[in-house]
Formats: C-alpha cells, sequence, structure tokens
C-alpha cells in the first residue's frame, strides 16, 4: 500500500522518473548487454562452440579459480575413463544421498560436462542499449551450474567453503589429494599423472665438493626474467628464457659447508630427472 501511503504526501510514485544508477545497476546493465559469444581476442571474433565436451560453468560467484581446474583437468583422458565411463549407470542406481555421495559427485559433473546435453546453441535478446532499438541477439549455452560440486569438495576446508577467490594450484592439489584418498579402492592415485623428480646440484665454490637432493614435484615453476631489463616496452618473456633461468646456474651464499668447515658460495643448478604424462607448469 505504500504508493496510496505516500499520495497523502502529494507524491505520486507511478509518474516519478529514475534518473540515476548504483554501481550494482551499472554493473548489471554493464553484464547483460557484454555479449559473451563475441569475445575478441588478438583481434579476432571468437566463434561459440557446442555439443559433448564444449559446456561451460556457471561462476558462482568468485569460482572462476574452480571452473578452470574443472574444466582443464576433467578433461584429460584418464579422468574420463575414471569418472565419465559409468557415470550415467552410477546416477541411475545410487540411492544415496548425492550430497554426501563422492562418486556421484564426480559422475554428475562429468557427464554434464561431456554429454552435449547442457551444451546446445540458443538465442536470446539483449536489453537495447538506446531507446526506440532492438537488442542485439547473443548466441548462449545454458551451461551447468556446479554448486553440489564446490559444497560437496570444499566443505572440511576453511578457504575452499567459502565465496572468495582462491589459488587455482592450491585448489587442484586439494582436489587431487581428495581423489586420491576417495579413490584408494579402486587403486586410482591422480597424483601420478603430474608427478616428476627434480635433481639440485650444490657445488662449493672453495673446496669444489658437490651436494645432490631429489625432490618430488607436481608443478614446475618458472619466472621471468626481469622485463625491466628489456630494451622495448612490449619486449615479451618466451617460454625458452625462463626455461633456460630454470636451467642455469644460481649463486647461493652463506651457507656452511661441511668439507671445508666455512661459510661459502654455492653455486646452484637443477634439472628435471623424468617427466610426467601431464606437465603443469606455474608462472
Amino acid at each position: 500500500e505504500l504508493p496510496n501511503h505516500l499520495i497523502h504526501f502529494g507524491i505520486d510514485i507511478n509518474t516519478q522518473k529514475k534518473t540515476d544508477k548504483t554501481v550494482t545497476e551499472m554493473n548489471l546493465d554493464f553484464n547483460l548487454n557484454f555479449t559473451l559469444s563475441k569475445t575478441i581476442e588478438d583481434g579476432k571474433v571468437l566463434t561459440p562452440l557446442y555439443g559433448p565436451g564444449y559446456t561451460g560453468l556457471e561462476n558462482l560467484g568468485n569460482s572462476c579459480y574452480m571452473n578452470s581446474v574443472l574444466q582443464i583437468l576433467l578433461s584429460l583422458e584418464p579422468f574420463k575413463k575414471w569418472y565419465l565411463d559409468g557415470a550415467l549407470e552410477h546416477l541411475n542406481t545410487c540411492y544415496k544421498n548425492p550430497i554426501e555421495c563422492y562418486m556421484c559427485q564426480m559422475s554428475k559433473i562429468m557427464y554434464g560436462l561431456h554429454s552435449g546435453m547442457y551444451s546446445v546453441k540458443k538465442e536470446r535478446e539483449l536489453p537495447a542499449t538506446e531507446e526506440g532499438k532492438k537488442g542485439e541477439i547473443e548466441e548462449y549455452q545454458d551451461g551447468i551450474k556446479p554448486s553440489s560440486f564446490k559444497l560437496y569438495f570444499g566443505r572440511d576446508h576453511p578457504d575452499f567453503s567459502s565465496n572468495k577467490q582462491q589459488d587455482a594450484l592450491e585448489y587442484m592439489s586439494y582436489l587431487l589429494d581428495i581423489m586420491k584418498t576417495e579413490d584408494r579402492g579402486r587403486k586410482i592415485d591422480p597424483l601420478k599423472l603430474f608427478t616428476f623428480e627434480i635433481e639440485n646440484r650444490m657445488e662449493c665454490t672453495k673446496c669444489h665438493c658437490v651436494k645432490y637432493r631429489k625432490q618430488k614435484q607436481v608443478s614446475l615453476s618458472l619466472s621471468c626474467n626481469n622485463i625491466k631489463e628489456k630494451k622495448e616496452e612490449t619486449s615479451e618473456c618466451t617460454m625458452e628464457e625462463s626455461i633456460s633461468k630454470f636451467l642455469g646456474e644460481e649463486i647461493v651464499d652463506g651457507l656452511e659447508c661441511s668439507e671445508c668447515k666455512a661459510k661459502t658460495n654455492w653455486i646452484k643448478t637443477q634439472k628435471v630427472l623424468n617427466f610426467p604424462k601431464y606437465l603443469i607448469i606455474i608462472f
């Protein structure tokens, strides 16, 4: 009854026109008019793809770290073999509460991503940007909303259960650890797909004694050379430069040498001893 009450004060809200917009309203207008199907990269308009294997994941609010990990991880052949084959059969025969069943969650998201059921071309008209003109027609797909997946895998973690942005590598490592634990009965260890060994070599510059240390890792961390040392502002750091820097020599000072009994400088070098089936590189 608010309009009737305000009439008493001479205010007819039915004839009022809003002239200013809040930041939230402006962001909403921008999102409604932002055509994802025409995202431009390197001057080219990208063409949307539809069908099996081309299903999008809806952002649940700062969940892009999870979505990007799932899109890459669950597209790998071993994961399809482990979780896609028999996914529909499990979903049709399991009588557990899906939010408490590990295989239900894995089967549901794998079938959703790879069946093509939620990646069908649709069209909608965007809100008009100018009065009297029709809005632009945008292509879209329904995609899937991984709410229960996020809830199941993040319920025991203080960070991944929140709606805050998180680190993608940390989430992937956390996810792989859960998969290894849950699938130990099937003797599935997804970490083996990414594990490799690094050998560190340390040489004392005074007595030239050498020490070796091996370390298992699931990702290769590379860094760019100082971009400020480049001659041009548009210069880029290449993969070859980053790998050369990783394999190159590094001086480590102030370490105790057990042979010459002194604190000396050391020459550190490292190399990859073996390679995993899938190599994760971090910049």
